[in-house]
């Protein structure tokens, strides 16, 4: 049961006991301190109130005066007594604002290196940069998740979290509250340079909108907050709607799928990429929803490829597959004998073979089609095997024929064990999916 913090009539203050009193208290706090005064102020109201954080400095080396704020941050560490780690990244030359996108991915990389297992990280995000954000997802056309901005709070894995103490709190308090206490702190002189979207949305579009609501940047906090919920319901329903849909860890009944509303199976489509760490573009949801939705004839077989997975269709069933699934492991010749020799083809697919006795080098290769056996007098076709199999339509170009080292074709994967009388050997086919 968490202890009620005592109250405290300075925002600041007050978000920090909140903080203390909610068990981060007893986790690792690592502090991102860029030395300016959102993180200056956090730093001070964290060790006024007993917390002691690991900061962690990090060092793009993009501005002249880079190697100064590191012995700022050295120098805070040693006024307020807490350990500081300097963090080092280095960056491509690339345009502006690709610069600032990867300045940022690579500052949180090297944040979470210094995280520890159960470990929080904690960032000076305040309401200003609430507004910020929630207005840059705006211009860029976002939805309900973008427009939900920043969270106050973050899980990840092995159990650590981020943490953003300040998020409701108006930049006017914080800025107060650093002169309260004569804090110290350094400016990035890109702060002012209306360049970068962000810094225009800062310098020219929230001072205009302050002209016609004072409290602007708070209703727009309100707003993230609200788009916050909406999402949360939005993926909880998502969440039920794909567990009554999906198959297996991969695939899902498309005649199901497109029985929902277009707006809803995109979500649950949407849910189930997240968790592969997948996203669509408006482009690709556009493909998705005219080539897999809409599909009317079940002769075709749509893909659509992405960063790291495909999707497929197969008769009735849907699939998001692991690129590496599409691409079997290159083998040479080997070897078998009397021992039985596991062979893995694909992550999907593996192959025992053994011989009654002797030895034999046979080679597995992909399916390039048109292979016959004759079998009893009776070509055999590996095509219409495969159909009579019910083998799904992004499995066969991938299935595996084996030849013996004079380019004989012996057989293939899971062929009945009568027909490989001519080869005599024994062949069993595990199909993981």
């Amino acid at each position: 049961m968490n202890v009620k913090p005592t109250p405290t009539a300075c925002p600041i203050e007050q978000a920090v006991l909140f903080l203390k009193e909610d068990g981060y208290a007893h986790r690792p706090l690592i502090l991102a301190f860029s030395g300016g005064m959102d993180s200056s102020v956090l730093l001070h109201a964290l060790t006024r109130q007993g917390l002691q954080p690991h900061m962690v400095h990090v060092h793009h080396g993009l501005q002249a005066c880079a190697d100064d704020w590191i012995a700022h941050a050295q120098h805070q560490a040693r006024i307020y007594g807490v350990p500081c780690h300097i963090a080092s990244v280095t960056l491509a030359e690339v345009t502006r604002r690709g610069m600032e996108d990867r300045a940022r991915s690579a500052r949180y990389a090297a944040l979470w290196q210094c995280v520890p297992e159960h470990g929080v990280l904690l960032t000076a995000h305040h309401q200003r940069d609430q507004a910020e954000t929630l207005l840059l997802r705006l211009l860029r056309g976002t939805g309900v998740k973008g427009l939900a901005a920043i969270h106050s709070e973050q899980t990840y894995d092995q159990d650590r979290s981020l943490c953003r103490p300040l998020i409701s709190i108006a930049y006017q308090d914080l800025v107060s509250y650093a002169h309260r206490h004569h804090l110290v702190w350094v400016e990035d002189p890109t702060n002012t340079q209306a360049v970068a979207l962000r810094n225009q949305i800062r310098h020219r579009l929230l001072p205009l909108m302050h002209e016609y609501q004072p409290a602007i940047e708070r209703k727009l906090a309100e707003t993230a907050q609200h788009c916050q919920e909406a999402e949360s319901l939005l993926r909880e329903m998502a969440s039920e709607d794909w567990h009554l849909l999906a198959l297996g860890e991969h695939s899902w009944r498309l005649s199901a799928w497109q029985a929902l509303r277009w707006s809803r199976a995109k979500q649950a489509l949407a849910y189930y990429l997240s968790l592969n760490k997948e996203s669509l573009t408006g482009v690709q949801w556009q493909q998705v929803k005219q080539q897999f939705y809409e599909r009317a004839n079940p002769q075709t077989h749509p893909e659509l490829c992405l960063s790291q997975h495909k999707l497929l269709v197969s008769d009735d069933l849907a699939y998001c597959l692991p690129l590496s699934w599409l691409k079997p492991v290159p083998r040479g010749y080997e070897e078998i004998s009397c021992q039985p020799r596991l062979i893995a083809w694909t992550p999907w697919l593996q192959i025992k073979l053994s011989l009654p006795a002797g030895k034999m080098n046979i080679r597995l290769q992909q399916r390039q089609g048109g292979e016959r056996l004759l079998v009893d007098g009776r070509a055999r076709s590996l095509k219409s095997w495969l159909q009579k199999q019910q083998i799904p339509h992004w499995q066969m170009s991938l299935w595996p024929v084996i030849y013996n080292e004079n380019n004989q074709l012996l057989g293939w994967s899971g062929m009945p064990t009568s027909w490989w009388a001519m080869s005599s050997i024994h062949c069993d086919t595990c199909l993981i999916t």
